[in-house]
């Protein structure tokens, strides 16, 4: 997992997230394996907040066949519910 927060007013949430994907890249790489994204979750910059994100990743031997597809997880706090009302 990387984790971090930017300085006051330096950066946007997806700056933040861009950092933490550029090293996990290069801690997978320094052993020769592949980066694979789990969950990536990112906060914006508000009054008295910095923005942040956080990258959950995995490090994969080249050829393993997760890095062809991302076992991404659904975030609880975005659920779309559907109401239907009969009036």
């Amino acid at each position: 997992m990387v984790s971090r927060s930017a300085g006051w007013g330096s950066a946007n949430a997806s700056s933040v997230l861009a950092d933490d994907y550029r090293e996990a890249n290069e801690f997978c790489a320094k052993d020769g394996k592949k980066m694979e994204t789990v969950h990536t979750q990112t906060s914006p910059m508000y009054f008295g907040h910095r923005p942040e994100a956080q990258l959950d990743f995995m490090c994969l031997q080249p050829g393993d066949s997760q890095l062809r597809r991302p076992m991404m997880q659904a975030d609880p706090q975005k659920i779309v519910e559907k109401i239907q009302t009969n009036n």
